[in-house]
């Protein structure tokens, strides 16, 4: 990984919130481990993890919606 002040700047530049709740996923869970390990390294403790990933929740079909787009607070 890169030093903590990196990982940080690189959160900060790519919209991340560090001062929000966090919830982390992705494909099939292993980039997710790697952001959450990042998160770690500057000390932010929240972000739990979705275990089933992308793989699982689009395998509900339509009672699992999917926003798209910019993320709106």
């Amino acid at each position: 990984l890169k030093a903590p002040d990196e990982l940080r700047a690189r959160f900060v530049e790519c919209g991340v919130d560090l001062y929000r709740p966090l919830a982390l996923t992705c494909g099939s869970g292993l980039t997710a481990a790697v952001v959450k390990l990042a998160l770690h390294a500057v000390n932010v403790e929240d972000g739990p993890i979705y275990d089933g990933a992308w793989c699982e929740y689009e395998g509900v079909g339509d009672a699992c919606p999917v926003a798209t787009g910019p993320a709106e607070y």
